[in-house]
């Protein structure tokens, strides 16, 4: 692939995902992602095979899968490696706004798209979940429902800190390190292992 090839796939990605977080996928056309991009229409077709496969390509392209590995070594460890997975995920969304955006209104609407997130979002979610049952499992946490409590700290994590219906109820100007650090504590508060996180700190 020539260089001008690899910089318009990149700006069309630019441009879907702009459009995509403000519009929303249904809401936004293939035309409008091209003009966008400065592009030609027929180019979606020719690098993606079309607007679906472009939204798969958008995250495959964004989602740091390779970063699992760290919290893979981390796994015999539960709260160190729960610790560093929080923060590495609170970290992606922060410097990915418009890829959180996209990724929760595809969750919630539970879009046919959905499938194409499933093995980008999966492996994390399917980690946390292991360190969560092996901590509980050596009396490390006390919760009752892995599920509820897996579901509670993906909601926590992944619900937009900024949102049109709740801003008016926010005052603090969002700070990463503070939502990391928050985070922290209250899911280790929630696991009933808090003083294990404070020795980590």
């Amino acid at each position: 692939m020539s260089h001008s090839d690899c910089e318009i796939k990149v700006k069309i990605l630019q441009a879907a995902k702009k459009l995509f977080a403000k519009q929303g996928f249904d809401g936004t056309s293939v035309r409008e992602i091209c003009e966008e991009a400065g592009a030609n229409v027929a180019l979606v077709s020719y690098h993606f095979g079309g607007k679906d496969q472009l939204f798969a390509a958008l995250f495959r392209s964004l989602v740091p899968l390779e970063r699992l590995q760290i919290i893979e070594e981390l796994k015999p460890d539960p709260v160190a490696g729960i610790k560093r997975l929080l923060e590495e995920m609170i970290r992606f969304l922060h410097l990915n706004p418009d890829i959180t955006r996209i990724a929760f209104q595809e969750v919630m609407m539970d879009t046919r798209r959905a499938v194409h997130l499933q093995p980008l979002m999966q492996p994390m979610w399917r980690i946390m979940r292991e360190m969560l049952k092996d901590g509980r499992e050596r009396g490390i946490f006390r919760f009752e429902s892995l599920d509820n409590t897996l579901v509670m700290v993906m909601a926590t994590v992944i619900f937009p800190k900024r949102t049109v219906i709740f801003e008016s109820l926010l005052e603090e100007a969002p700070n990463v390190e503070m939502v990391i650090a928050s985070t922290w504590r209250f899911v280790f508060a929630g696991l009933g292992a808090s003083e294990r996180l404070e020795e980590l700190i």
